[in-house]
């Protein structure tokens, strides 16, 4: 019997998941715009040889779906260091470095234990409890993070930068961007990463896990399965549908007749490329923003502190009259199988001057800004599924994260009568 034919458009975690679980009912082929797939699943080889993973490389192991994927997959995980995070002005050369290590509290000259940095730490617990009861008198419908914090006394000076910051590194945003957020975002991605902002951190078992030979593994696997059916450097012109069919036009003039088609791209290049979308599609993807910003690899430490500071992470910023701009550098050594003396950081969004000499790669990702108008719609975007043949998936459906994306596509792969969980 010929099998019906899927198009997936897009090679994020979500397009390679749906491709992965529709393959054997299907007759799928995944279109990439790129010349890779993986999307922010992305392996990077440097100038020496020596593999690190620049964007996602740590994952939660509470995530089920996620978690089942990579089971099935074989891929093997591992236990990545246990890290905190440092917080460094630019300006001043002074900031939050949380480590209790004696290493650390002896570059800092323990700095950490006076008590206004004490006080910080603890304030963030204390306001975050602070912002749970502000929620159950309105729930936050129509707040911001900015509008909350100003409602918590505690969430100010350098407690507001840990959970800003941290809110940077989870959705890839920028400082203005996370202050104008919903303030459900915030409490609804910490009601996922439950200890993220606790003090069992400092005592628990961590509970993230990262995949033995990057997250280019998982990506390698998973393309395996695929066979040939993997496109890439497609140039998508148009998507027509009918009751019956879909066409996929290229910019070459070609066309291919499928019967179903799955959007696993951004819902703005989606809708770019529909001809005649709905309304409901026009209301629900059109609502989306996205911000480009560089991921740049060096090795240029000029502007960081003291490296026995630098945690995992280590949040870089200035606040120059209120004005303050951010970014996020991503310990390559803290890594499991990269060694301590591959001394380079992924940084993203960078604020501060990296020369030539000193950088190894730089790419640009597009990520989605989650605002009031885009947050309040994503309930309704399972809605979009299954008419006129056509279904989406991607990080958007939740909260931006891998595992959303991975989630969103169980769910396409459902709809389409393929069960997995």
């Amino acid at each position: 019997m010929k099998r019906e034919k899927i198009a997936v458009i897009g090679g994020g975690a979500a397009g390679l998941t749906s491709a992965y679980l529709l393959r054997e009912k299907y007759d799928v082929t995944l279109y990439e715009k790129t010349d890779r797939v993986g999307g922010n699943a992305y392996t990077h080889q440097l100038k020496n040889g020596q593999h690190v993973d620049i964007a996602a490389c740590v994952f939660g192991s509470h995530c089920k779906g996620l978690m089942k994927l990579f089971s099935e997959l074989g891929v093997e995980l591992v236990t990545p260091e246990q890290t905190f995070v440092s917080l460094h002005n630019l300006d001043t050369k002074e900031g939050l470095y949380i480590d209790f290590s004696p290493k650390a509290l002896f570059a800092q000259k323990f700095q950490l234990l006076k008590p206004s940095k004490l006080k910080a730490v603890l304030n963030l617990i204390l306001g975050v409890q602070k912002a749970l009861e502000y929620k159950h008198q309105n729930n936050f419908k129509g707040c911001t993070i900015r509008e909350l914090c100003s409602c918590v006394p505690q969430l100010s000076g350098e407690t507001l930068y840990i959970a800003i910051f941290s809110m940077c590194l989870i959705t890839s945003m920028c400082y203005d961007d996370v202050m104008n957020a919903p303030a459900a975002l915030f409490f609804d991605k910490l009601s996922v990463w439950k200890d993220a902002l606790s003090f069992k951190k400092l005592f628990s078992k961590n509970q993230l896990v990262c995949i033995k030979g990057f997250t280019k593994a998982y990506v390698d696997k998973i393309s395996s399965h695929l066979d040939k059916k993997i496109v890439l450097n497609s140039n998508i012109k148009s998507v027509s549908r009918n009751t019956t069919h879909v066409v996929v036009s290229f910019d070459d003039g070609q066309e291919k007749l499928f019967d179903h088609v799955i959007f696993s791209c951004p819902p703005d290049s989606a809708l770019s490329i529909l001809v005649d979308p709905t309304s409901e599609e026009k209301r629900l993807l059109g609502v989306w923003r996205y911000q480009e910003g560089p991921v740049v690899v060096h090795n240029d430490f000029s502007s960081f502190p003291n490296p026995k500071l630098c945690q995992g992470f280590t949040f870089l910023y200035t606040d120059r009259n209120g004005k303050v701009e951010t970014s996020v550098n991503g310990r390559c050594w803290s890594q499991p199988g990269v060694p301590n003396d591959i001394k380079y950081f992924g940084s993203q969004h960078p604020n501060f001057p990296i020369r030539k000499e000193r950088t190894d790669f730089k790419i640009i990702f597009r990520t989605p800004i989650f605002d009031l108008n885009s947050y309040e719609i994503i309930p309704e975007l399972p809605l979009l599924n299954g008419h006129q043949n056509t279904y989406f998936c991607g990080s958007y459906f939740g909260t931006g994260q891998h595992e959303d994306a991975v989630d969103s596509a169980i769910e396409v792969a459902r709809l389409l009568g393929v069960e997995w969980r």
